[in-house]
């Protein structure tokens, strides 16, 4: 389920905006082009939530998501905005680490694995999990391979996944077929000389209307309102106005991360990768590791990504020795609900929200809990809604 919840009124011009994160923008970017006007109402003194970029004496560094993920189509639209473009470096390779740096997959285990390409998936449902799934065809490489990967996106690994969370669209059959069509869109990953935060102020510098930073109203339910911020807060919103929702929005659960960029010396290993994913197994405190400079050549340092907002320093300090890497001064941002856990809950609550009959009129739900949890697909998403809503 890639769409937002709800509907606008499309006679009506005015739509208000609860949210001033990269949802809401996006949202406000598209709506206006669509001739709306935006009030959009955010109640701290900065846009674009967990996209901040900062710029150090070494070079840029990113609080959170470091870019986008862009097709063709989505590259076009961010030269239309006035952004340059700078493409990731390309052809950098992937690594797990175990003890030592590993291709993911070994020409051996493609061999291993080629006969069973044709084995028939388990059915779909909304409760068979990523693992459940997958497990006829990897065996135990979806501990060492597969959940990896997923927690480089989703932060968390194959087992707390639902298939119908991650991939709604997919259907059962053949492995091979079921492959091939989760085969990505022609795509990748692109930023700015400036960091992300140049992508926010495109965005904000779009939007036609009023921005309301510093905003401490009470919430209003007026037609046309669109709430982007997370499901908590949606949920505090909508607790006079739509109790049900309110009640099913506080289900969806959250996971914490930190985010720790070192500013180490240059570390040999890391040219021409792209960055590490660690096993469980391997016993590193972290998910993954961006080699910034590497990607981007204007970035600073080595981004961990950690489960938790705990003992964060020592955790990285006891990664850094493990992996016998320089330390350095540390730059860190944690979120105590950093991504929505895309889990059975997620679908059903979901599911719940967009058919209660009490949901009000000309009220939208969009955020990362909805529509996807890339740039990518809130882009894609938030386009899409918006050029549905032609005046009557």
């Amino acid at each position: 389920m890639k769409t937002p919840i709800g509907s606008l009124n499309p006679a009506i011009r005015t739509v208000h905006i609860w949210g001033g994160g990269v949802a809401g923008l996006l949202m406000g970017h598209f709506l206006s082009r669509q001739g709306f006007e935006i009030q959009l109402y955010e109640k701290t003194d900065r846009l674009g939530g967990k996209i901040q970029s900062h710029q150090l004496p070494e070079g840029v560094i990113e609080e959170g998501p470091n870019a986008i993920f862009a097709t063709a189509e989505i590259e076009t639209w961010l030269h239309s905005l006035g952004l340059t473009v700078i493409p990731a470096t390309p052809k950098l390779k992937r690594r797990l680490w175990n003890g030592t740096p590993l291709a993911p997959m070994s020409f051996g285990l493609a061999l291993k694995l080629l006969p069973k390409l044709f084995k028939r998936t388990p059915s779909v449902n909304d409760g068979i999990t990523v693992a459940q799934f997958f497990r006829p065809l990897l065996g135990v490489h979806v501990d060492s391979l597969l959940s990896p990967a997923l927690q480089g996106i989703y932060g968390c690994g194959a087992d707390d996944l639902t298939i119908a969370s991650v991939w709604p669209q997919l259907k059962a059959g053949r492995y091979w077929r079921v492959l091939r069509s989760l085969k990505s869109t022609s795509a990748r990953s692109v930023s700015f000389p400036r960091g992300m935060a140049e992508f926010i102020q495109a965005l904000a510098s779009t939007i036609k209307g009023q921005i309301h930073l510093n905003h401490t109203g009470a919430f209003e339910l007026r037609p046309n309102t669109i709430i982007c911020t997370e499901a908590p807060m949606a949920s505090q919103l909508l607790n006079g106005s739509w109790a049900e929702g309110a009640r099913l929005l506080q289900r969806l659960e959250y996971l914490p991360l930190s985010s720790v960029t070192v500013l180490a010396p240059e570390i040999s290993e890391t040219r021409g990768v792209f960055g590490y994913l660690f096993p469980r197994a391997s016993g590193v405190n972290a998910l993954g590791a961006l080699f910034n400079r590497e990607i981007f050549p204007q970035r600073a340092g080595v981004t961990f990504i950690l489960p938790g907002t705990d003992d964060v320093e020592a955790r990285v300090k006891t990664d850094l020795h493990k992996l016998s890497w320089p330390a350095g001064p540390l730059k860190m941002h944690s979120w105590t609900k950093a991504l929505p856990r895309y889990n059975q809950t997620r679908t059903s609550t979901l599911k719940a929200l967009q058919h209660d009959p009490e949901r009000p009129f000309e009220l939208v739900l969009f955020g990362n809990y909805v529509a996807g949890i890339s740039l990518r697909d809130m882009i894609q998403t938030a386009s899409s809604f918006a050029g549905a809503q032609a005046p009557l």
